[in-house]
């Protein structure tokens, strides 16, 4: 979903930021530089989410350490 969002033809930047949380297989580094762009950085969730709540969660900024 994040994928289709981030390269719809009409999107654009939003007046404030958006929480957005992805899971399963990483979103590709450009989806996300293009998501930091429209709305925020997205955070990435661990744990069985389609079972119950996420587990971890890990905030954009550990992404860009590596």
């Amino acid at each position: 979903m994040l994928d289709i969002v981030a390269n719809a033809p009409h999107a654009h930047a939003l007046q404030r930021p958006l929480r957005m949380i992805t899971g399963a297989a990483p979103r590709s580094p450009a989806t996300i530089e293009r998501l930091e762009e429209l709305a925020g950085a997205p955070m990435r969730a661990y744990g069985l989410t389609e079972v119950y709540g996420p587990y971890t969660f890990i905030p954009s900024a550990v992404r860009h350490a590596g």
